[in-house]
């Protein structure tokens, strides 16, 4: 669907293509005896360019929606796709912590708080050697990504209040870190991107790959 709503918004920013709802017929019409009417012929004129100003206004109003519209068309995916790749991120987390303990101190929020320097670590560091193309998979920046992560994580939309909370979450915390807190991490994080890509762009090259063989067998 984003695909499609791209291609559209392709033909109606660069090719200037009128969409049908601004296919506008209106011509000022009189009896033959009075079309060479002065007065008439300015009407005429007037009302033409009108039209002619409709049609240029309306069609600068749907670019520009246009424009927005995918981009919140494309956050609502990422954001849909991040609430069951968390899901399964915490369930990575909890099977390793509980076998060799916990990241982060325990206390109020620990799970949450480990959970944000898992995604910290995943989007702001070289962990991950892919990150790049699943940025590019989801159109949508890395900081961005961390940022909906957070929201998800605290269940607060507030910006502030999430960007405060990554900014907290130190990643300095990772020259302190024993053993077996650095083997969570890396299980953790490794298994979380394979499974991260392979149900995204994986998936997603699969699909297309059938799509194509479908129409070639179709011609």
């Amino acid at each position: 669907m984003i695909n499609k709503k791209k291609e559209s918004s392709v033909k109606l920013i660069q090719e200037d293509r009128i969409p049908r709802s601004l296919h506008i017929k209106c011509e000022l019409t009189t009896s033959p005896s009075y079309e060479d009417n002065p007065i008439f012929l300015e009407c005429k004129q007037e009302l033409q360019e009108s039209v002619s100003n409709f049609i240029k206004q309306g069609l600068s109003i749907m670019k520009k929606w246009s424009i927005h519209n995918i981009k919140l068309l494309t956050k609502d995916r990422c954001n849909s796709i991040l609430i069951k790749a968390l899901c399964i991120l915490e369930g990575l987390y909890s099977f390793w912590s509980d076998i060799l303990g916990p990241i982060t101190p325990p206390g109020k929020d620990a799970e949450s708080q480990a959970l944000l320097l898992l995604m910290k670590i995943f989007f702001t560091t070289e962990f991950c050697d892919e990150i790049n193309d699943i940025s590019a998979f989801f159109d949508t920046p890395k900081e961005e990504m961390l940022l909906i992560s957070s929201k998800i994580l605290t269940n607060n939309a507030d910006d502030t209040h999430n960007l405060r909370r990554i900014e907290l979450s130190d990643l300095n915390i990772l020259n302190q870190l024993n053993k077996n807190q650095q083997t969570i991490i890396t299980e953790t994080l490794t298994n979380f991107e394979e499974i991260l890509k392979a149900t995204s762009i994986h998936l997603w090259e699969s699909n297309l790959q059938k799509t194509q063989l479908q129409e070639a067998t179709q011609q």
